[in-house]
């Protein structure tokens, strides 16, 4: 399922002042819009080779840490080479002479991209700090129970345009497995390393030569990893372990850019009140799931599976008993929740943070993956679990006084 451009990351956000959920609510309809992966008659090889599936998994997980490991080598091979800080700023497009501006941030072959030359970051950069000048309290206000305002939410719009703009003209042109693959694109680090840099130029704190060069073997670092994710998979990989695959590695890897900055930069860039915050913040990699990742407020602990079996009968198309025989899956199921049930002021449900977002999905990934390696499921209700990209993250209201 790809995504209009008008799905593009805040006008998902804006949802918030006009209902918060942009796909199917909990009370609505819940059955995966993702595409079928397999035909039936691959089901029982499906079966034999779910237990590889998240072996490899584990291995890739594994790898992901050697390969991090890597990004110091080539931050000292972009030292040694006086061209590396070239590259950061100026970059000749193949056959035309034509280059990127100075303090563009690109890396590998993306410099070649003319949707990358010509976009005007400082406009975007400018639009996310005004945003979040508008968000913050935006959130503080409905935490709190208070109606936003009317022009606060047209000045979230008008910004928005903006992003919008840029998400339309690079369709197509960044790898990801999102599928909203326009926000899947703007989540990349390209993008969003070059509006923090454009957000600190306007701020008066540009990004020193070294911290570019940083940045460049940070997002080789990225390119090449995702290249070894997918090419890890095969015809039997899950919607839903690519998707968490990417929003894990783009996770890491912006919490990594957020290291090479300093105590005065980060507070130019970071909203510690909204980072990482499902339709909050803008430059989160949280963005690329925003219709896969369902959140699901319960009223109670003991609530917790009769709910979760509700969605997921209705998802997959399932009896209602299907976990009855296997209590030792959802128990531990319920152990990698235990984390993140922490109530929460039922006015913050729909606006969970990206690391609890992660621990649900890859708690229900083995879940079902367990189950379908038991034989739990007929082999159209695989074909349906394998190509779905939605999970749910169920949320805890807090009684209130």
């Amino acid at each position: 399922m790809r995504s209009t451009p008008f799905q593009i990351l805040l006008a998902a956000l804006f949802g918030l002042v006009v209902g918060w959920t942009l796909g199917p609510g909990p009370g609505g309809s819940t059955a995966p819009p993702g595409t079928t992966l397999v035909e039936v008659s691959h089901y029982e090889s499906l079966r034999q080779l779910s237990a590889e599936a998240e072996e490899r998994r584990i291995r890739v997980e594994e790898e992901l840490v050697q390969l991090r490991a890597e990004r110091g080598s080539l931050v000292k091979r972009a030292e040694r080479a006086e061209e590396a800080l070239a590259a950061a700023a100026v970059l000749a497009e193949a056959g035309s002479g034509a280059t990127v501006p100075e303090g563009v941030i690109v890396f590998g072959e993306w410099g070649e991209l003319a949707e990358i030359r010509d976009a005007d970051w400082n406009e975007l950069g400018g639009a996310i700090r005004s945003i979040n000048e508008v968000v913050e309290p935006l959130f503080a206000d409905i935490r709190d129970g208070n109606p936003p305002s009317a022009a606060a939410q047209q000045r979230v719009m008008t910004e928005n345009n903006k992003l919008v703009k840029y998400g339309v003209s690079i369709l197509d042109k960044l790898p990801t497995n999102a599928t909203m693959q326009v926000n899947g694109e703007f989540t990349h680090p390209l993008s969003l390393i070059n509006m923090i840099a454009a957000m600190l130029r306007e701020a008066g704190l540009p990004l020193a030569a070294s911290q570019s060069r940083e940045l460049i073997a940070i997002g080789e670092s990225y390119d090449r990893v995702f290249a070894e994710l997918n090419a890890s998979y095969d015809e039997f990989s899950w919607v839903l372990t690519k998707l968490l695959d990417e929003l894990t590695l783009k996770r890491d890897t912006m919490l990594e850019v957020e290291a090479v900055l300093t105590p005065p930069q980060r507070a130019v860039v970071v909203v510690p009140e909204i980072q990482h915050r499902m339709r909050l913040d803008t430059l989160s990699p949280v963005n690329m799931v925003l219709l896969s990742a369902r959140v699901l407020p319960i009223g109670a602990i003991a609530e917790l599976e009769s709910t979760l079996v509700g969605v997921w009968t209705g998802a997959y198309e399932v009896d209602g008993g299907f976990l009855a025989p296997h209590g030792d899956l959802w128990a531990r199921y319920a152990e990698e929740l235990a984390g993140v049930l922490a109530p929460v002021p039922s006015t913050t449900i729909p606006f969970a943070h990206l690391d609890d977002l992660i621990v649900a999905g890859r708690a229900q990934e083995r879940l079902f993956l367990d189950l379908l390696d038991r034989g739990a499921f007929t082999p159209e209700q695989g074909v349906l679990i394998a190509g779905s990209e939605v999970w749910w993250l169920p949320r805890l209201g807090a009684v209130e006084d």
